[in-house]
């Protein structure tokens, strides 16, 4: 089974595919959770600390490993600019 193949992210077993299409459905499904989260006021109070979006929350809700966050770069680029723009939001609220 390969990514392209897939119907739905989140019903997927994830066992059937390579690592790289592996990778490819947590990072689909941790764009998809930051969305929705930075959208829904009650989600983002239990996703923020201070200035960044949790790693622990995001694995909890794609199912991965907590290495996924560190060693997958489309992730780690996508945590770092999610940070970004909390600390944006943050300083333009505080402003």
């Amino acid at each position: 089974m390969r990514f392209a193949d897939l119907e739905n992210i989140w019903t997927v077993d994830l066992s059937l595919l390579s690592n790289a299409d592996r990778g490819r459905v947590y990072y689909e499904r941790a764009k998809r959770i930051i969305q929705d989260t930075l959208a829904d006021p009650a989600e983002y109070e239990r996703a923020i600390r201070g200035r960044k979006f949790q790693r622990s929350y995001l694995v909890e809700k794609i199912g991965c490993k907590r290495g996924v966050t560190l060693q997958n770069p489309k992730i780690r680029r996508l945590l770092i600019d999610t940070d970004k723009k909390i600390c944006l939001l943050l300083e333009k609220n505080n402003a």
